[in-house]
């Protein structure tokens, strides 16, 4: 870890300032730590990828995160908090005498936080971030990091306006992750629309968009990723769903914004025949679509 130590220049945060950090993230993180300084060879560079660590020799794999998600590693007696994106559990050879696995989690786009002010009191943030995450008490290999307490944080340890001015670094992150999601995403629609519009069936892949029904800045972590929430249209008809100038109704029909004259609908090539299959509309996607009418479409 140290060689790869060198080729990354830590953060430098204090603890309210990781607070805000963490607070922008939008999705769970899974924490392990290092309390000992003979365990730290444990958290280390892949060998066939050193911009991928491998995280220690853990019994048990973590169960309330998902690939895509993120993970970070804790050096107590440092004060360093690796962060980057969970690509899973690898299965280390052989098993405990109990017959349990070993994992090592794997963690990549890791980036290190300094935590300046790790040994000092902070009646403020302690609490949330130190009792209730990174030193959390109790035998326990996996601390998670849950939407409640992100919540709890933003409220209580600053106004969203100076959490913005905390967002340091994890930039690089969240964008290259969400990257990650909307390709996948992409890949999602993709199948379950056969490759083609959902609503003219063009399938001239370059002009297919993966559009969200209910707004990406709108969508919870989980909503963010959720097939259901996702439609793949032609460039036409993602730009008038995507601005609101039509919507999808439960039977599938399309239903125009009053701002869409019958020259503009033509222009644009948008059909008043055309509708969405009844097969796409599942429960889930008509819980999108209703969020779409109720707040995106203008109907006037």
């Amino acid at each position: 870890m140290e060689s790869y130590m060198r080729n990354q220049e830590a953060i430098k945060v204090t603890k309210k300032k990781l607070l805000g950090v963490l607070s922008h993230f939008n999705r769970p993180i899974v924490l392990t730590k290092n309390k000992r300084e003979t365990s730290e060879k444990n958290f280390r560079p892949d060998p066939k990828n050193p911009e991928i660590m491998l995280d220690g020799y853990w019994t048990g794999k973590p169960v309330k995160i998902e690939n895509g998600d993120f993970c970070a590693h804790y050096v107590t007696h440092k004060g360093e908090i690796w962060i980057g994106t969970y690509d899973g559990a690898l299965p280390l050879k052989g098993l405990e005498p109990s017959g349990r696995q070993r994992y090592s989690l794997v963690m990549k786009e890791p980036k290190v936080y300094k935590i300046t002010d790790y040994d000092k009191p902070n009646i403020e943030v302690d609490p949330i971030l130190m009792d209730n995450f990174l030193q959390k008490n109790g035998a326990v290999t996996y601390t998670y990091f849950p939407t409640p307490i992100k919540n709890t944080i933003i409220k209580k340890t600053s106004s969203q306006s100076s959490v913005d001015e905390d967002f340091i670094g994890a930039d690089k992150i969240v964008m290259r992750t969400s990257r990650v999601n909307q390709d996948r995403l992409r890949r999602l629609a993709i199948s379950v629309f056969n490759g083609r519009c959902a609503i003219s069936g063009i399938d001239l892949p370059n002009i297919l968009i993966c559009s969200h029904i209910k707004p990406w800045t709108d969508s919870s972590g989980a909503e963010k990723t959720d097939g259901d929430n996702a439609l793949l249209l032609a460039s036409n008809w993602d730009s008038v769903f995507d601005r609101g100038l039509i919507t999808i109704m439960d039977d599938g029909d399309i239903k125009f914004s009053r701002l869409l004259s019958q020259s503009i609908r033509d222009s644009l090539g948008l059909s008043k025949n055309s509708s969405l299959d009844p097969r796409y509309l599942t429960e889930g996607r008509k819980a999108y679509l209703d969020f779409h009418r109720r707040h995106i479409f203008i109907a006037k």
